[in-house]
């Protein structure tokens, strides 16, 4: 089975002036990079990227290719096409066109990332809106199914139930889904999604499976987009007076470890659900405190990125830049009282 990743159908660009598909999300990744790597390919052959040559001015092919071996060996191919088509159904058209084989084929969007094992024949990936937060529901397509998880109707961009199609959707004949597209307008119908093709093939009487995924993330329009970045930071978090009560090496014993509960557990909360999210602890402890520091903050299940030490017992300064891609205010402040347990009350 070949997995489709159709990206020249829109140049739609949210900063700057890189397609969406090339942006570089909070953990260094690209888009599709990231997208990518929620799939398990077990039942995988080839992937296929159908991509415009013009964007080849923003990425080289062998290091899109090189970057997406870093999430599978599966061969990888690059299937270009000159102009930016109508609609999703039109670019895997141009793809299917190119070859007289009949075959199966799984299509992921590449503007969102979730858990899912594509699996062969007709089907349909979707989640429970019940279960996700940040999700511009008005963008999707819904689905009904039966208790045979059978797919009844499906429909785009209106709410029929409370289950919505995430970006995954299977066929098992190439050649079915070239005669439908046509059977639909083809290129002349410029409002043509890849439910209308479901549901047309459900009409006449074709059968979809529906399989939940999980750890679903949006990136499809630019609310989602930037609800997401927003909600991966980089927390450069003092320890003395934020996390233990402040204490020094005047202390008897020195360098005492108190613990501040609610900022604590605030913060290992904030970090297990962030899963991007960094934190940096800055202290004025000295270097040979730095393994008890790492040993207490294990206590609390606390993943720390690094520690730095010995720093000035004075003003700290943060300066970063902003652009479209990391708009202002790219930077905050917060100044907590000393030994304050309101952590949660500022971010």
């Amino acid at each position: 089975m070949k997995l489709i990743i159709p990206v020249a159908g829109s140049s739609t660009r949210y900063q700057g002036t890189r397609p969406k598909w090339l942006l570089t999300m909070p953990n260094g990744k690209l888009m599709i990079e990231k997208s990518l790597s929620g799939l398990d390919l077990e039942n995988i052959e080839e992937i296929i990227i159908i991509m415009l040559k013009d964007h080849t001015k923003y990425i080289k092919p062998e290091v899109l290719i090189s970057s997406l071996k870093k999430i599978s060996n599966i061969p990888t191919y690059i299937f270009f096409i000159d102009n930016a088509t109508v609609s999703q159904p039109s670019t895997i058209s141009k793809y299917l066109e190119s070859s007289s084989l009949d075959f199966e084929f799984f299509i992921k969007d590449s503007d969102n990332y979730f858990e899912f094992k594509p699996k062969p024949g007709n089907c349909v990936s979707f989640v429970d809106l019940g279960k996700i937060d940040l999700v511009d529901a008005g963008s999707k397509s819904y689905i009904a199914k039966n208790n045979f998880d059978e797919i009844e109707r499906i429909v785009e961009k209106k709410v029929i139930s409370d289950i919505f199609c995430c970006g995954g959707y299977g066929f098992k004949s190439s050649k079915d889904f070239l005669q439908t597209y046509e059977a639909l307008g083809g290129d002349s119908n410029t409002d043509l999604y890849i439910s209308h093709l479901i549901q047309k093939k459900l009409l006449d009487g074709s059968t979809f499976h529906a399989y939940e995924a999980f750890s679903y993330e949006s990136y499809g329009t630019l609310v989602e987009f930037r609800n997401f970045v927003d909600e991966v930071k980089t927390i450069f978090c003092d320890f003395d007076g934020v996390l233990v009560k402040n204490s020094s090496k005047f202390a008897s014993p020195p360098w005492q470890y108190v613990p501040i509960e609610s900022n604590l557990l605030y913060l290992e909360e904030f970090l297990s659900e962030s899963k991007d999210s960094k934190l940096i602890i800055t202290t004025s402890r000295p270097q040979t405190e730095e393994l008890n520091i790492k040993s207490f903050l294990k206590e609390y299940k606390i993943n720390c990125h690094c520690i730095i030490c010995s720093l000035p017992h004075a003003k700290r300064i943060l300066v970063n830049d902003f652009s479209k891609s990391n708009p202002y205010p790219s930077s905050i402040a917060i100044n907590l009282p000393r030994d304050s347990d309101k952590l949660s009350n500022y971010f």
